[in-house]
């Protein structure tokens, strides 16, 4: 009986002390684990610093391979550290998950097969955005212009690419059909498609303005069909904002783009000065002179383009006036300043006429008196 007592003690004792022994086992690789991770996050977060660091300093240069260098560092770094994470968890579930079922082992690792694919979709989001970022500063140094729709366009574009590449990565994973969903979905788009028509014709729209730039932001626009004019404030997915000249904003379907005639006057290469001018017909002797001597003025004026086509040249026998039309080109295309160039040819213009001794004409009337008929000091007919 007490040889039995003895094994039965000895076997307890056993077990006891491969539990002890289990137990600190577990404990001493929780605490290596741990460790370990801060090691290895104290070793990166150096590294990072160090190679941020050095491609900052070198990209005084300008050298594109360092500014590239240095978005992807950016974006490299979280994701990095969120792996870590990752991995620490991976560990720690290894020693404890067996004592306390959490989790089961193919659940769990369907979860971590989805954060490395989060970590990866974190970096390319990041990296998108870096250089998204670096491009919008290089357009404006490089243009001065506002107008980064364009850039923001293909950002967005990119990352709802990533979005859909990650989300089928992540399907399989919990055994989702994905040719079946793309059937479903192919029916559910037809759908849709018909039930938002005009949102579809708006988005393709905004990418028509996008890649075909017929405006930019800062531009001003005009339609003569819909009489729409003004400056564009934003462009967006569904609208763009138009500031008009009476400050009145104007939000205008990207759809409408496709049908309508846009014109824009932002881009034009000279502002035009189209005139007429009428001169008395007492005064017609002397309309070679004075056409002779505006052509001069215009000739030597310093704002008005000479390369472009300038005419001054007789086009219409009114009824109180012999009219001729004044057609050239300033340099500017700026409004404010063109309206102060104008003001001053058309100044000149009337002082040639006076220096030749003749009028503008004004609206007049004639009076024929039949003759026989009297008019007395007090205007009343005899």
């Amino acid at each position: 009986m007490s040889k039995a007592q003895d094994l039965s003690f000895l076997d307890r004792f056993t077990n006891d002390l491969d539990g002890y022994f289990n137990y600190y086992q577990t404990l001493f690789f929780i605490i290596f684990s741990i460790i370990i991770f801060i090691i290895i996050r104290v070793i990166l977060r150096r590294f990072f610093k160090r190679a941020f660091l050095e491609n900052k300093d070198k990209d005084k240069d300008k050298s594109k391979i360092r500014i590239k260098n240095l978005i992807a560092i950016k974006a490299f770094e979280k994701p990095v550290f969120a792996l870590t994470w990752v991995i620490l968890v991976t560990f720690l579930f290894k020693f404890i998950n067996p004592f306390i079922h959490i989790l089961s082992d193919s659940l769990f690792y369907n979860i971590l097969r989805c954060a490395l694919i989060a970590c990866l979709f974190w970096f390319s989001m990041s990296l998108v955005s870096g250089f998204r970022d670096h491009y919008v500063i290089e357009v404006k140094k490089r243009t001065g212009s506002k107008d980064i729709s364009a850039v923001h366009a293909v950002s967005k574009l990119t990352q709802i690419l990533l979005i859909l590449i990650a989300i089928l990565f992540v399907l399989p994973i919990f055994n989702v059909n994905i040719a079946g969903l793309l059937t479903v979905g192919g029916v559910s788009t037809i759908v849709v498609g018909f039930a938002a028509k005009d949102m579809l014709t708006n988005f393709l729209g905004g990418l028509m303005i996008f890649f075909d730039r017929p405006f930019t932001v800062g531009d001003w626009i005009s339609s003569p069909d819909k009489k729409i004019e003004g400056t564009v404030e934003h462009i967006g997915w569904r609208m763009t904002v138009i500031r008009s000249f009476a400050k009145q904003p104007i939000y205008v379907p990207n759809g409408l783009f496709g049908q309508i005639i846009v014109v824009n006057p932002s881009r034009m290469t000279n502002r035009r000065i189209k005139k007429n001018i009428g001169v008395r017909y007492d005064d017609a002797s002397s309309l070679p002179k004075i056409l002779q001597g505006i052509r001069n003025m215009l000739a030597s004026h310093p704002e008005i383009d000479q390369n472009k086509t300038t005419l001054v040249n007789l086009v219409e026998f009114s009824a109180s006036s012999i009219n001729f039309m004044i057609y050239t080109f300033t340099k500017t295309t700026e409004w404010v300043k063109f309206q102060m160039i104008q003001d001053d040819v058309m100044l000149r213009c009337e002082q040639i006429v006076r220096d030749h001794g003749a009028e503008c004409a004004f609206p007049t009337t004639t009076l024929h008196i039949p003759d026989g008929v009297n008019v007395d000091l007090n205007n009343k007919a005899i």
